[in-house]
């Protein structure tokens, strides 16, 4: 009798007997006079055995897929319990923007009555707080031009070069967005709020580059799309090249164009996350003034774009000289 072994077999060897049982199924049709071909006991066995238990892991695998499918598609309400998050109120934000700032920078924060004046806008914009009107370096009147200020508009500083704008930005968008995560992975009832806050981080000369290197119009459209939504912070407007890509492009003004459009489709206080945010630096000619600085983006992106900044921006005036060496 023959002795039965492991009956456990893996794909290669149950489709290697599987073929076998039907080349002794084609001879013994061929040859029915001479003595049967058959597999053994054993490698029967081990057939069974494999098929079992690959019906049951089917079995297994459609029972999985089902229930996946009723919970993705179910009708019924998911109840997600959620815990008390940190709210993105002014003190908070406050306080870990400077623990960001000294995280990115290795340093602190230099607190001065003019640094604060500075931040302050910038603190009580992302926190929305409603003293945020009254601050001092928020401007309000450019020329012939009077200011609105809205939370439904982004933040553009203007000011010297290198005196801590963009870097203080940065810091701003790396705490929020710290903050964002912690709120998903720990399930706080304000990640709306913190996700509300996030933008994404572009320099202008980052953006030319970027389109250069596009190679059909697909991808040109595809560019201005991605760029068109969502909050951005463009930094260091004005001094970026156009680009040039079979043709000169200012892509800058384009992107300004179309997030102006855009936001004004999404203008509800509700739905509207269409905000830029935006540095640059004052006239060369004219250190200090802000009206300068902003007439040179008429020159710049055109008066089309001009027009629409102040629909656009919040405009800051962040004071002080350069802190590079």
């Amino acid at each position: 009798m023959e002795k039965v072994t492991n009956d456990s077999i893996g794909i290669r060897k149950y489709n290697f007997l599987k073929q076998k049982q039907v080349d002794f199924d084609n001879f013994n049709f061929i040859n029915p006079d001479k003595e049967p071909r058959k597999l053994s006991e054993n490698e029967l066995k081990q057939i069974e055995t494999f098929e079992s238990k690959n019906v049951k892991r089917s079995a297994q695998h459609f029972q999985n897929a089902l229930e996946y499918w009723e919970e993705v598609h179910s009708d019924s309400k998911k109840i997600v319990e959620l815990k008390e998050g940190m709210l993105p109120d002014k003190r908070n934000i406050y306080k870990n923007f400077l623990i960001a700032y000294k995280h990115l920078n290795n340093c602190d924060f230099v607190l001065t009555e003019e640094s604060l004046k500075n931040i302050e806008p910038i603190i009580k914009y992302f926190s929305c707080d409603p003293t945020f009107f009254q601050c001092e370096n928020s401007i309000q009147i450019v020329g012939n031009k009077t200011l609105i200020p809205s939370f439904n508009k982004g933040l553009l500083l203007i000011g010297n070069v290198g005196n801590g704008k963009t870097s203080v930005m940065k810091a701003i968008q790396y705490m929020v967005d710290f903050y964002f995560k912690r709120a998903i992975s720990e399930k706080w009832d304000t990640s709306g709020d913190w996700n509300r806050l996030r933008f994404k981080f572009k320099t202008t000369e980052s953006l030319v580059t970027e389109y250069e290197f596009l190679k059909s119009g697909q991808e040109k459209e595809m560019f201005f799309s991605k760029y068109s939504k969502g909050n951005l912070f463009l930094d260091d407007m004005k001094r970026e090249k156009d680009a040039s890509n079979f043709g000169i492009t200012n892509v800058v003004k384009s992107i300004l164009e179309k997030r102006y459009n855009h936001q004004k489709n999404y203008s509800d206080v509700s739905l509207n996350n269409v905000k830029t945010f935006g540095t640059m630096n004052f006239h060369d000619a004219y250190p200090d003034d802000i009206k300068y600085a902003i007439q040179e983006c008429g020159v710049r992106y055109g008066a089309h774009v001009y027009d629409r900044m102040f629909e656009m921006f919040n405009i800051i005036e962040f004071k002080g000289k350069s802190f590079r060496k």
